[in-house]
C-alpha cells in the first residue's frame, strides 16, 4: 500500500489521541512570580477552596534606592476556550530603598468562582509592571519665597 503524505497525515491523526485542556482541580492553590526588572519583582499567590471562594494575593519589591514606582498587576483566571472567567487589577506605589531592604506591597481580594465557572477553568495569565519611575521636576522658582518646585510622575523611560 503505497500512502501520499495527505493519506499519511489523516492516520497519524486518526490514530493519535486529542488532548483537551484539563479543568483545574480543587483546591487550587499557585504561586508565581514575574520580574520586572533587575531590581523590581512582582508575585502572586492564588488558592481557590473546593467551593469556589478564592484569595489572590499580588505583591510588589521595589529594590531601587533612589526611585520609587508606582506598581500594576493583572490577573486574569482563563477558561478552556480562551475567555477570561475572572480578572483582577491592582496598583501599589512604593517607595524607593534608600539603601536599606527593599520595599514591599501587598493587595489582596477575595472572589467566588460559581460551579461552571470552576468547571471551566483552565489557566491563569498574568502581567505586572511599573506605571512610573519615580518623580520629576515639573518647575523651579527660587528666591522671593525660598525655593518652590513642583513635580510630578515620570513616565519609564524617559
Amino acid at each position: 500500500m503505497h500512502l501520499t503524505s495527505i493519506h499519511f497525515a489523516a492516520l497519524l491523526f486518526s490514530i493519535l489521541p486529542s488532548f483537551e485542556a484539563a479543568a483545574a482541580t480543587f483546591p487550587y492553590k499557585i504561586h508565581r512570580e514575574q520580574n520586572i526588572d533587575a531590581k523590581q519583582v512582582g508575585w502572586i499567590d492564588l488558592t481557590i477552596d473546593p467551593q469556589g471562594h478564592g484569595t489572590l494575593t499580588q505583591s510588589w519589591s521595589n529594590g531601587k534606592r533612589t526611585s520609587g514606582n508606582t506598581f500594576y498587576g493583572i490577573v486574569v483566571l482563563v477558561g478552556r476556550d480562551g475567555r477570561p472567567i475572572y480578572s483582577d487589577k491592582q496598583t501599589n506605589g512604593l517607595d524607593a530603598s534608600w539603601g536599606g531592604h527593599a520595599r514591599e506591597g501587598h493587595v489582596t481580594t477575595t472572589f467566588s468562582l460559581d460551579k461552571a465557572q470552576m468547571d471551566d477553568f483552565d489557566q491563569v495569565t498574568l502581567k505586572m509592571g511599573v506605571m512610573n519611575c519615580g518623580m520629576k521636576l515639573t518647575s523651579f522658582k527660587c528666591c522671593d519665597n525660598g525655593v518652590e518646585a513642583s513635580f510630578t510622575t515620570k513616565k519609564c523611560g524617559e
